[in-house]
């Protein structure tokens, strides 16, 4: 009995602090959103400026598949911003300003890009739950429900 009481003790405290992660996570995550807001819209006005210079001949139906590297933002705030391409077309790019599993910013361009984030297997109602911050701009949370 003693044993089964200690295992579970163990267990309420592992998810208090997944728990705690979580949502510390989650506030960081949208602290750095308003805190370095200018460099998000950098961030994603370099990688408009790419891609509409490539020229994509929509009726041709070529897309226009690119990488973060390819877009030319400083490391540094590659590093800071920790920016990754989700999607070039429609472009959805991800941010994780925070060193944790439990929260990522997305930037989705167009209501596609949202259908595309939505259709996505590992979020809602699955893994990652979505909440916006503001129009185009959301929080994906790890959501261990």
């Amino acid at each position: 009995m003693q044993k089964q009481i200690s295992k579970n003790i163990g267990l309420v405290f592992l998810l208090l602090s997944v728990s705690c992660a979580n949502v510390k996570a989650r506030d960081d995550a949208r602290k750095s959103f308003r805190e370095n807001r200018d460099e998000y819209d950098l961030v994603v006005t370099k990688f408009q400026q790419y891609r509409d210079s490539l020229d994509c001949a929509v009726e041709v139906e070529t897309k226009c598949e690119f990488s973060t590297i390819d877009v030319g933002i400083e490391e540094a705030l590659l590093d800071k911003l920790k920016v990754g391409t989700l999607s070039s077309d429609p472009l959805v790019i991800q941010f994780k300003p925070v060193d944790s599993i439990y929260a990522k910013i997305w930037y989705a361009e167009t209501k596609e890009s949202e259908n595309y984030i939505n259709a996505l297997p590992y979020v809602n109602p699955s893994a990652y739950t979505l909440d916006a911050i503001e129009e185009q701009w959301f929080l994906v949370a790890l959501d261990w429900n």
